[in-house]
């Protein structure tokens, strides 16, 4: 039997390391496959990319981009890699987009640092987990340095108009400055959301005081003992009104809507983290981890608010309000009564805190009219003074508004003839009968829960795959298939009508005056990824 048991043992031994070499030659195996494949890809990309290099100085291919956000640059950027020659036509006086305009106090981006990035340009040395708008715009100032941007860009440069040529197949692109830009294909990056939005009060012009705008800042005027009015209680306003309520005497916040506000997982890294995650591995590990806790948001609030996950992060959210916020009137007006994630959902650590302080109220009376000195609300029908110095407006963007007119085949506006009050675009790219003109960011590809970067890297691809095809085919024009379109803005009006934000409760300015959705990508960006990895070529109308 010892005899016995010694043998079963050994062979046993025998077997799990036979079983343990095999595994890692397999592994081994399969890491040289890899590999390999990866080389080979590199190489065929290499010789189709000098092939695209070839093609396009050969036919003096041109392409105009508008906009030096992080749509336009990371565009120019794809483009340069392909050797295509491109001109970035920017209205201000440096890049960075919305995070050039947006300096209020407090200003940073709500999605994490190192997801908030290009996934072709990481960068370690972020200095906090969410990062705020200078460090932003240092980082899509670096971009710009690095891939030599600079030089094809041009700074004070408004577009006014965009006008398509069928005689030679290019657009006409005018700018403020006199000047005319002709391409071969025009690239919007302007976005959705360039053009502050102010309330229609129409005696604001009589009010004697300072006023600001959250997407204008002065940040020459000096906030320190004044007595503040700040209109609005949504994403800007959070991150502005902690940083006013130490500086100002008086700080009156005007809520018309409460927002869920779930805590702030935010912290510096310390130096050994930013060492680690100089490592790319490290970094595209975090990224990973990043990307997937924001889009497991889609599937456990946005996809079904019925869903047991979204009914238990309302209570969640409901018990924080009543910890943070000890007076239970002020905890009433800060409690939302529409599902969570009906609007963008906000994250602060430092929002219901600063509204407790005693030199904060908030304000939920409408606002009866403006004054020289301030602000009258109509207190159950009674007039109610407020005296202010300065009115502030968080009141966001106006949405798909500021583009200049773009005449396609017809000669018709886009912006006012076609779309009207409901923008509409396949994959948020394309219009029929507006040959080689794309947009970036375009309708219904926003999102509430995840980085638009990961948006426009899928935009970008997308859009080169098809210049690279006119190039290789000799084309000179490509349009939407009409049919096509219809199809998918029939599919993504389908799909909005199950989610969060179509209920009847639910009112943002993700809709236009009809309900009708223009904004968001009604699924997971994981979808939108898997729909523009490849063109399919049969949407489309080449000549």
């Amino acid at each position: 039997a010892l005899i016995l048991q010694c043998d079963t043992l050994g062979f046993c031994h025998f077997f799990l390391t036979g079983m343990m070499l095999a595994l890692l030659f397999c592994f081994v195996l399969l890491l040289v496959v890899i590999l390999g494949v990866n080389c080979v890809a590199k190489i065929q990309e290499e010789r189709r990319l000098k092939r695209m290099k070839q093609l396009a100085k050969k036919r003096n291919f041109r392409v105009a981009i508008i906009g030096a956000g992080f749509s336009g640059l990371g565009m120019a950027i794809q483009l340069q890699r392909s050797g295509i020659s491109y001109v970035i036509l920017e209205k201000a006086n440096e890049v960075g987009g919305t995070w050039f305009f947006n300096q209020y106090p407090g200003c940073a981006c709500d999605i994490p640092s190192h997801l908030y990035s290009f996934s072709f340009e990481p960068n370690p040395s972020w200095s906090r987990a969410y990062p705020t708008q200078p460090e932003i715009l240092d980082y899509l100032k670096h971009c710009a340095r690095k891939y030599n941007l600079y030089e094809h860009i041009q700074f004070n440069s408004e577009v006014i108009s965009s006008t398509w040529d069928s005689e030679s197949s290019k657009w006409n692109i005018m700018l403020q400055t006199g000047q005319k830009v002709e391409a071969n294909v025009a690239v919007s990056g302007q976005g959705v959301l360039h053009v502050p939005n102010y309330p229609a009060f129409p005696d604001l012009a009589k009010f004697e005081g300072k006023i600001l705008h959250t997407a204008e800042w002065d940040t020459s005027y000096d906030l320190q003992g004044k007595r503040i009015g700040i209109i609005g209680s949504a994403a800007s306003a959070i991150q502005a009104i902690p940083k006013i309520a130490k500086q100002a005497a008086r700080l009156f916040v005007f809520q018309r809507t409460p927002n869920w506000v779930v805590p702030k997982i935010d912290g510096p890294y310390s130096s050994w983290a930013k060492h680690l995650l100089r490592v790319p591995l490290c970094s595209s590990i975090l990224r990973s981890l990043y990307y997937w806790r924001q889009e497991s948001i889609y599937f456990l609030i946005f996809q079904n608010p019925e869903l047991l996950s979204a009914k238990l992060l309302r209570g969640l959210l409901k018990r924080l309000i009543k910890r943070q916020v000890k007076d239970k009137a002020l905890a009433e007006k800060l409690t939302p009564s529409y599902h969570v994630g009906c609007k963008r959902i906000l994250i602060s650590n430092d929002f219901y805190p600063a509204l407790c302080k005693e030199n904060v109220s908030v304000e939920k009376e409408p606002i009866a009219r403006i004054i020289p000195n301030g602000i009258v609300m109509d207190h159950n029908g009674e007039a109610r003074t407020i005296e202010l110095d300065a009115i502030a407006f968080a009141t966001g963007f106006q949405v798909m508004v500021g583009f200049p007119p773009i005449h396609g085949l017809d000669k018709k506006d886009l912006i006012t003839e076609v779309w009207g009050s409901t923008p509409a675009a396949y994959l948020g790219l394309t219009v029929p009968g507006f040959p080689n003109f794309f947009f970036l960011l375009g309708p219904n590809t926003a999102l509430g829960h995840n980085s638009v970067v990961w948006m426009i890297e899928c935009q970008v691809n997308y859009i080169i795959k098809i210049i690279h095809r006119m190039l290789e085919r000799n084309f000179v024009s490509v349009d939407t298939n009409k049919n096509s379109f219809d199809e998918y803005q029939q599919n993504i009006s389908e799909s909005l009508s199950s989610k969060v934000w179509s209920r009847n409760y639910c009112n943002s300015w993700y809709q236009n005056e009809n309900g009708t959705i223009f904004t968001l990508w009604p699924s997971s960006t994981l979808s939108y990824w898997k729909s523009t990895l490849q063109p399919v070529w049969e949407h489309f109308i080449f000549s």
